[in-house]
């Protein structure tokens, strides 16, 4: 059980949590309506402000400003005249028990609850873990909380749950922390959005990532790209969710500007790739700023890999039982860094790379090189991160990115560079002919003719390369602007084997 007095045993945020429940107490009545700092409380109570934790009080305080002093652990309010003590660092008893204050023989008891910020739990009765989402240890997922004086934990009666998620919403803020000397003022400031915030916002909202339906696959494992709470978790460790009011990918995927105080990204470190084949050991995507991207945009791990050491002998088989039999829709790490697809050993065409593939520019800065350069009338360009704009019934090219002295130093108007776009989609458009005919290929629902019930069984085996190779190129969604020469390499030889030319 644990038996709290004071700040150091736990988070200042359940302090103010607990500061705003008794503060609303006194002032008015709880009403289930209203929503502030995560925490609901009546318009009749008190607001107060968390400034954050410094060493000597914040300069030109307002009322109900509420700051944690580093020198004595004390959190001190504002009372519009002078900084007034509300609550001192105590310390640990004995066994973990503290006795109260002024309140002889008892103690503080405090039981947590992980339920999400939408779903507020029952009261908590006995010890604090009955009912059984109520426990009395602290967790990285923790939303909720009681708190009891009694003699013992069995003594009391429990008070409200109070959430102490500062957001209010997916928690993003409250898992993260502030920076010690974050001032909000400078970045929400009343005359000036001085990063632009509104207009990157409106510029992801014209973009995929905003789409709806990028959050409503429904697996947990899939949270971790289709929502902004999933990744995070993802990210730093902590254990998948699902919760029902998910986010789209958005500002806090990618950036903590409450945790770093700016819009740096979040994580830069290389990214391994599965690389699906027997044998072939995973890829290291290292790309700058475009790593965070690859976090994402990214190969799965499937079930009946490919192996390229095998020959091609009539009583080697591969048995294929879903439906996405490829690495995933979004593999764009995988077809920059030209990895992934499969190479027959006397394949007639040699496998070769584009310039995108080391690039300097692009091994430095990945995909930001070109899908967030300048763009024309947040259009294009950006946080949209969309490379062509419609307009008046045209198609604009964005090239910004691509007029680099060392990759293409005149400005184009067309990504359709020497036709090795036309050239790709006329392979795709062949080996998807090639594919159907020997029903492997759903061709309505773009997906691999397989099932549990409904097995597809390919021999010789590496003849499914040309099957794996088409879903590469295709799911890349680029036409092979990413890496055109991979890209075509992979398609002829596909439809050499499919025609048994080799």
């Amino acid at each position: 059980m644990k038996n709290h007095h004071g700040l150091k045993p736990f988070l200042y945020a359940t302090v103010l949590a607990i500061v705003l429940h008794f503060v609303s107490c006194e002032k008015g009545t709880h009403s289930t309506d209203d929503e502030t700092l995560g925490h609901p409380i009546d318009t009749t109570g008190m607001v107060v402000e968390y400034r954050g934790a410094f060493v000597v009080p914040p300069a030109d305080p307002v009322l109900n400003w509420v700051y944690l002093n580093t020198n004595d652990s004390g959190l001190y309010i504002y009372n519009d005249t002078s900084w007034i003590l509300m609550i001192s660092d105590g310390s640990d008893g004995i066994n973990g028990t503290v006795r109260v204050n002024g309140t002889s023989g008892k103690n503080i008891f405090i039981t947590y609850c992980d339920n999400s910020f939408s779903n507020r739990p029952a009261v908590p009765s006995g010890d604090g873990t009955l009912p059984a989402q109520w426990h009395t240890n602290y967790t990285p997922l923790t939303s909720w909380v009681s708190q009891k004086i009694a003699s013992s934990a069995t003594d009391g009666t429990w008070g409200p749950p109070i959430c102490f998620r500062m957001t209010g919403g997916n928690g993003l803020v409250y898992f993260e922390g502030f920076k010690p000397d974050l001032l909000c003022s400078e970045c929400h400031t009343p005359d000036k959005d001085s990063f632009q915030i509104i207009e990157k916002k409106w510029q992801w909202s014209v973009s995929k990532h905003s789409e709806s339906t990028i959050g409503f696959e429904p697996g947990i494992s899939c949270t971790e790209c289709h929502t902004t709470e999933g990744f995070f978790q993802k990210i730093n460790g902590l254990p998948l969710t699902i919760d029902i009011n998910t986010t789209p990918v958005g500002c806090f995927a990618c950036h903590s500007p409450h945790k770093k105080g700016d819009f740096s990204l979040r994580r830069t470190d290389p990214v391994l790739l599965f690389s699906n084949f027997i044998g072939v050991s995973r890829f290291s995507f290292d790309y700058g700023k475009g790593n965070l991207c690859a976090k994402c945009h990214r190969p799965r791990a499937v079930m009946s890999q490919l192996d390229p050491g095998k020959s091609s002998a009539a009583n080697d088989s591969i048995v294929i039982t879903t439906s996405r039999w490829f690495s995933h829709y979004g593999v764009q790490s995988q077809m920059l860094m030209g990895k992934g697809g499969y190479e027959w050993q006397n394949g007639p065409v040699p496998i070769i790379q584009s310039a995108h593939t080391s690039a300097s520019q692009i091994k430095s800065d990945g995909c930001i090189v070109c899908h967030m350069a300048t763009g024309q009338n947040n259009s294009s360009g950006g946080h949209t991160m969309n490379l062509t704009t419609v307009n008046q019934g045209s198609t604009e090219y964005l090239t910004t990115g691509c007029v680099i002295p060392a990759c293409h130093p005149s400005p184009m108007t067309t990504f359709d560079d020497n036709g090795k776009i036309t050239e790709i989609r006329k392979n795709l458009d062949t080996l998807k002919i090639l594919l159907s005919q020997r029903h492997w290929l759903d061709t309505l629902t773009m997906t691999v003719k397989a099932s549990t019930a409904a097995p597809l069984v390919i021999s010789p085996s590496n003849k499914a390369g040309a099957l794996w190779n088409y879903f590469l190129v295709a799911n890349d969604g680029s036409e092979g602007i990413h890496n055109a020469k991979y890209a075509n390499s992979l398609l002829r030889n596909s439809i050499a084997k499919m025609r048994g030319q080799f």
